[in-house]
């Protein structure tokens, strides 16, 4: 067997060693075999192989990302875009990603919800320290400053 072809046995076992935890964006999966000392030829083989098999997509990847994140730790579009972006995908992709989620993500909700969640750990505070600890946890949680305000009024509102 030449050597090249043992190298990419070795590296298409590793890279569904990858794949079996989660999903990686091609960015991602590429780096993390250029990590384990793959040739940039074997690596773009098995790139080009996985996307064929649909192993590796990155709408797909933005796409369950975002669900993920909702689902287990709501964030605002910004935070998301940071996250996609530190993930190797596109700016393109996530903008188109994010705008076909929109139906998926309201903002609003999220936000309040967290905010809610995080008021009754501030418990014994003063308003104003409470209103300025909220709105910087869903700013630092991505949420825009009209979304995190709002959120924060509405939460307050209903707390008196």
């Amino acid at each position: 067997m030449p050597e090249n072809a043992e190298q990419i046995k070795k590296a298409k076992a590793y890279a569904f060693l990858l794949l079996k935890y989660r999903p990686r964006s091609i960015a991602e999966f590429k780096e993390k075999l250029n990590k384990r000392g793959f040739g940039e030829d074997v690596i773009t083989e098995l790139v080009t192989d996985f996307k064929k098999r649909g192993l590796l997509d990155d709408i797909k990847f933005a796409k369950a990302w975002i669900d993920d994140r909702m689902n287990l730790k709501p964030m605002g579009r910004l935070k998301l875009k940071q996250e996609l972006k530190a993930k190797g995908i596109s700016e393109f992709d996530i903008d188109d990603v994010i705008e076909g989620a929109k139906g998926e993500i309201d903002e609003y909700e999220s936000a309040k919800k967290l905010a809610q969640n995080r008021l009754r750990q501030l418990s014994g505070l003063d308003k104003i320290t409470i209103k300025k600890r909220l709105a910087g946890f869903l700013g630092r949680r991505g949420f825009s400053y009209d979304t995190a305000a709002k959120a924060v009024k509405e939460t307050l509102k209903n707390e008196s």
